[in-house]
């Protein structure tokens, strides 16, 4: 392929995936093939943000107040979105320890009278218990939903982690009864 003359304007689809010619690192802005290659879009931005890039991109939208329709088409692009158990994983491990102790937003503080009700009051309508621990029937309800999102799913390795969860939970009722 050769160079044209206005590298900065040429586009080049393939198996209708867009191509852009990226000068790269350390190169001068010659007409010479050797300092140039060709990135799909996606790829040639991220070739080309530099930290002073991002630094400028990041100060361009700092404080900046976003709109209520906005944040509601953010949180509708949200719905729905699964976090792999990996994902989860890695969160977990860089929450360990940041929220215990002094870092703890509530450290030093008491709950009034009037918010430990309310608390107790949403505990009792969402698991029927004062505790925050379900009982019997608010188990139940969850593993039949459970049963639901596992027939849902169409990812074998989800359907096999929920169906270990249940085999788990099953044997560990009967063992209670007993």
């Amino acid at each position: 392929m050769d160079l044209p003359t206005d590298v900065k304007a040429i586009i080049v689809i393939i198996n209708q995936k867009k191509y852009v010619w990226a000068l790269r690192h350390k190169c001068k802005y010659e007409f010479n093939r050797k300092n140039f290659i060709m990135l799909c879009m996606s790829c040639h931005t991220k070739y080309d943000m530099t930290k002073e890039w991002r630094n400028n991109i990041s100060k361009a939208f700092r404080g900046k107040k976003k709109s209520k329709e906005t944040l509601e088409r953010m949180s509708k692009a949200r719905l729905g979105h699964r976090v792999t158990l990996k994902t989860r994983l890695k969160i977990s491990r860089s929450r360990k320890g940041k929220c215990s102790g002094k870092d703890n937003c509530m450290y030093g503080k008491h709950i009034s009278d009037y918010t430990r009700n309310k608390v107790i009051e949403s505990n009792i309508r969402r698991t029927g218990t004062k505790h925050n621990k379900p009982n019997k029937v608010s188990r139940l309800n969850m593993s039949n939903a459970q049963i639901k999102r596992f027939k849902n799913d169409k990812n074998d390795k989800n359907r096999k982690q929920i169906s270990n969860g249940l085999k788990r939970y099953y044997r560990n009722l009967c063992y209670k009864e007993k």
